[in-house]
């Protein structure tokens, strides 16, 4: 209706999957078949995105939240090779965060990230502080890959399988995002083995 598309426009998308340890596996499969429709495929790019669990309206069990930017707008999508590899490789269809350059401004949006290595396996299984650790470190690679780093930051969310882990989590986390505006909530993560996620925009001036 506002004369734009997925593939050209849309920039972010939030997913929220009711009872996700189970319902995540036809996310994915029907995200990936629509995509494919529309343009959006390994060989060409995927939209910077979180999955998480939620409680959908209405009784559903998928509810989708998309932000689209229409203008001037230069798309840099963002990798950090060394640390994080292309998620297609185990069969799911976003990016890992994107840099966008457009009204003076770069914004580096970073799609929902956790303890994860460049081989798609979970790092540190079972410990909490360590997984946020290399959660920010992932979170630090991609930022830096689009031109940014922690202290451009403007906001962040970070998700928590178990509530009980919000202490330990923000100890880590409060000396790096200090005077910066997060929240932690308790949402799982589309795998059991992941005890965080954060997802986060970061703001420069060209």
């Amino acid at each position: 209706d506002n004369g734009m598309d997925i593939e050209l426009n849309c920039a972010r998308t939030w997913f929220f999957c009711n009872d996700i340890d189970n319902n995540y596996s036809g996310l994915v499969k029907a995200r990936r078949e629509n995509f494919a429709l529309n343009g959006l495929t390994a060989d060409t790019h995927y939209i910077a995105s979180t999955g998480i669990a939620g409680v959908p309206a209405r009784g559903k069990t998928v509810q989708m939240d998309a932000w689209a930017i229409k203008g001037d707008i230069v798309h840099k999508y963002l990798y950090a090779a060394t640390h994080l590899n292309p998620t297609h490789e185990y069969g799911v269809t976003f990016e890992r965060g994107v840099r966008l350059d457009y009204s003076g401004c770069s914004h580096c949006v970073i799609s929902g990230t956790a303890s994860i290595n460049n081989r798609g396996e979970i790092v540190h299984v079972g410990d909490v502080k360590a997984q946020t650790q290399r959660m920010l470190e992932n979170i630090g690679v991609l930022l830096e890959e689009g031109g940014a780093c922690m202290d451009d930051i403007s906001c962040a969310l970070v998700y928590l399988r178990n509530a009980c882990d919000a202490s330990v989590v923000d100890s880590v986390l409060a000396p790096v995002l200090e005077g910066k505006p997060y929240i932690l909530l308790h949402a799982p993560v589309c795998r059991p083995g992941w005890l965080v996620e954060m997802e986060c925009i970061s703001i420069k001036r060209l």
